[in-house]
């Protein structure tokens, strides 16, 4: 028989058996480890790009929402996007991304206001007759480096039809 070298007449473990036994347990732990330990990396920045889509949706809906109230004017000054409605002054301050919001909703009226991103990188606020054209671009970490799968970058636009809207520059 040609494999009589590798089959033992005795009922005990030869140390050949027992090392190559040991060597293929510790490779299938390292696997385990390394296999964790990609999967923990893994989705601790799996959770980003969702984080910085949903902030971004929620934007793009609460603005929505506020210009289809009975807005009279809205006026686009710099960093600000100031509308008003029934008599109440609002505005939209897009902030420096290296500030602590990136986006702020103000009540000009009542002096209250709520900070509504930090993830926004850049924005593009436009309009005409009728209509307000918005561009958001957002990362989850603005201090860092954009467009990475750490950091991952999330672009949203949306076209918000205003009623009845008297616009100034």
């Amino acid at each position: 028989m040609p494999f009589k070298f590798f089959v033992s007449s005795s009922k005990a473990l030869s140390l050949l058996e027992l090392v190559l036994a040991i060597s293929l347990l510790g490779v299938t732990l390292l696997a385990i480890a390394n296999l964790d330990s990609f999967v923990a990396n893994y989705f601790k920045y799996f959770d980003r790009s969702p984080q910085v889509y949903n902030n971004l949706a929620y934007i793009l809906d609460f603005m929505a929402k506020e210009f289809l109230k009975n807005i009279t004017t809205v006026t686009l000054e710099g960093n600000y996007l100031n509308f008003t409605y029934n008599g109440v002054n609002s505005s939209f301050e897009f902030k420096d991304k290296n500030s602590e919001c990136s986006l702020f909703y103000k009540n000009l009226t009542s002096g209250s206001g709520i900070c509504l991103s930090k993830f926004i990188n850049s924005s593009t606020v436009t309009y005409e007759p009728g209509y307000v054209n918005i561009t958001l671009v957002g990362c989850y970490n603005l201090s860092n480096t954009c467009s990475t799968p750490q950091n991952p970058q999330i672009e949203m636009r949306t076209r918000i039809r205003i009623p009845a809207l008297i616009t100034r520059n």
